[in-house]
């Protein structure tokens, strides 16, 4: 008597008792005898993604301008590597020199290790090419905004 609310529908007329228990979902399980359990979904994982900021100057440290071509060859390698990028001319200065010119490069990349290796070691090239004392860069965790999806 402890099965709970007995079947009181046509079933158990045309049949047996041991059919209308089949139809109460056991104890254990709170399943249905007879039927798989529904399959829950795999919960989508969302890619975690991190944005860099780089600042390239457009003059060497003795004040000289830099090289056109350095500069186009630093672009093409950002957008190849990135598959695209934001670009904004901007001025700088150090407490101990006159301001200066500089291009600021912001690149969404997944956030991975090899990631974060890679832009470690692009700043030294960097470093090397515009004969900096050190460049620029920062990172830091991005999350996008959804679109709402409307049906």
């Amino acid at each position: 008597m402890g099965r709970g609310p007995r079947c009181t529908g046509s079933r158990l007329a045309t049949s047996s008792t041991s059919y209308a228990r089949e139809a109460l979902p056991s104890r254990k399980s709170g399943r249905v005898a007879g039927r798989k359990a529904p399959r829950l979904r795999p919960r989508k994982r969302r890619r975690r993604f991190r944005q860099y900021h780089i600042i390239i100057p457009t003059q060497y440290n003795d004040g000289t301008p830099v090289e056109e071509e350095l500069l186009r060859v630093t672009d093409a390698e950002i957008a190849g590597i990135c598959k695209g990028y934001t670009r904004v001319p901007g001025e700088g200065q150090w407490l101990t020199s006159p301001v200066e010119g500089n291009r600021n490069f912001w690149v969404d990349v997944p956030d991975t290790k090899a990631t974060a290796t890679f832009f470690r070691v692009y700043k030294l090239i960097l470093k090397f090419r515009f004969k900096q004392e050190d460049i620029y860069m920062t990172s830091r965790p991005v999350a996008y905004v959804p679109t709402f999806q409307f049906a």
